[in-house]
């Protein structure tokens, strides 16, 4: 059940940034304006927005398959807690990812 409400608020919130650049803008990662703005909401809003219709459609497929069989296993809590652990961990790390490669270039 849970994953299928992850899948819909993604795909809603995908398709609702999809009609507006502005909207877009103001919830996905970039870290530039993570740090002048402190748009630390974005760690999070970036992990249910995708690029393009492609891109949203194979990961929902990919998603539901794998994601209803391990919310069966570990339960609906842990599965939450996974799921938004793991938006957080990867969007810190691509956060941080550009100031190493800034400091790498220099």
């Amino acid at each position: 059940m849970i994953t299928l409400l992850i899948c819909l608020l993604t795909f809603g919130m995908s398709v609702w940034c999809f009609a507006s650049e502005e909207k877009l803008y103001k919830f996905i990662l970039t870290p530039y304006r993570l740090e002048r703005n402190k748009n630390y909401y974005t760690l999070f809003t970036s992990g249910f927005i995708h690029a393009d219709w492609m891109h949203l459609i194979f990961n929902m497929v990919s998603f539901y398959s794998f994601g209803k069989n391990l919310e069966m296993t570990v339960g609906p809590i842990r599965f939450i807690l996974f799921y938004l652990g793991t938006i957080l961990i990867t969007s810190v790390i691509s956060w941080r990812k550009i100031w190493i490669i800034l400091i790498i270039l220099r």
